[in-house]
């Protein structure tokens, strides 16, 4: 028996190659894609319940899923998939916070994205 908050069946996602095509479960419709490789590996190290889009406040969303035992409440799947640390901030290189590929996502350390963006260390301190 499966519980209603998992994903642990083939026939709720999209397998496409070598891509997954998650269903977000607060947005009917609406997939994230992630290497299939990724995708096994998610489920094996036990982050196989629903993924859903939350939002950051900022007009942008991220999928997240309910943390396993011993994680946050939230997880950014993201954060996971590519191993980035609390120093870190992950980037979708083509914009599509969808897109949890491999090759869209890049791991830069959060001071080079504060200055990037224009926010100094005191103003983040504040913030």
């Amino acid at each position: 028996m499966t519980h209603n908050n998992c994903i642990r069946s083939a026939d709720r996602v999209l397998l496409s190659g070598d891509t997954a095509l998650v269903p977000l479960g607060n947005r009917p419709g609406y997939y994230a894609r992630v290497d299939l490789t990724d995708f096994q590996r998610l489920q094996a190290d036990g982050y196989d319940r629903a993924w859903f889009a939350a939002s950051n406040g900022h007009r942008n969303f991220y999928v997240r899923m309910n943390g396993k035992p011993g994680d946050p409440p939230l997880v950014q799947l993201a954060r996971i998939i590519t191993g980035a640390g609390p120093r870190e901030v992950v980037r979708h290189a083509d914009g599509d916070h969808l897109n949890l590929t491999r090759r869209n996502l890049k791991v830069i350390p959060r001071a080079k994205h504060l200055a990037e963006v224009g926010v100094t260390a005191d103003q983040w301190g504040s913030l």
